[in-house]
């Protein structure tokens, strides 16, 4: 066996380890994010292949803005959704996992077989930094597409202002 399949493998046991230290909240978050990084990508190729008419037909140049508030609208709000659900989600993870903590403490299997007291605090941590770490990526990468949306739609508004202002 190569070093680069020891090292992939490495890699797989590792994150098989910290999606089964989640415990079941693990399962929704990854939809989640699943679907949160196909709307960005399907948006990114929505603005990727608006493509910007010629000046002289102010028609197109409305038609064309119309089109880009139409796919930008189309799936903003299922992004923003998901980015608001993903640390949400974790935070249900992270009540599970403290939950869990309490009944390792009240019975007092500190290392028990299903994780006890160390496993109930590795799920409320897990969680929490699988939440966040689909939310923060997916709000950076939700703002730059409205940037570079908003900038196409005002190079339409001043190509239809200009070519209004044109005999």
């Amino acid at each position: 066996m190569t070093l680069a399949a020891l090292h992939l493998e490495g890699m797989v046991d590792h994150a098989a380890a910290f999606f089964r230290a989640g415990g079941v909240v693990m399962w929704p978050l990854l939809g989640v994010a699943f679907v949160l990084w196909l709307s960005l990508a399907l948006q990114a190729f929505d603005l990727l292949t608006l493509r910007l008419p010629p000046p002289q037909h102010p028609r197109c140049l409305e038609l064309s803005a119309l089109r880009l508030r139409f796919a930008w609208r189309r799936r903003e709000a299922v992004i923003t959704t998901l980015v608001a659900v993903a640390p949400l989600l974790g935070l249900v993870g992270t009540v599970d996992g403290m939950i869990t903590t309490f009944d390792g403490i009240s019975t007092m299997s500190f290392y028990a077989q299903g994780g006890g007291i160390a496993g109930g605090i590795s799920q409320a941590l897990t969680t929490t930094q699988m939440g966040l770490g689909i939310a923060l990526p997916g709000l950076l990468a939700s703002r730059a597409l409205r940037r570079w949306a908003e900038r196409k739609e005002h190079a339409l508004q001043a190509m239809l202002t200009h070519a209004e202002a044109s005999p």
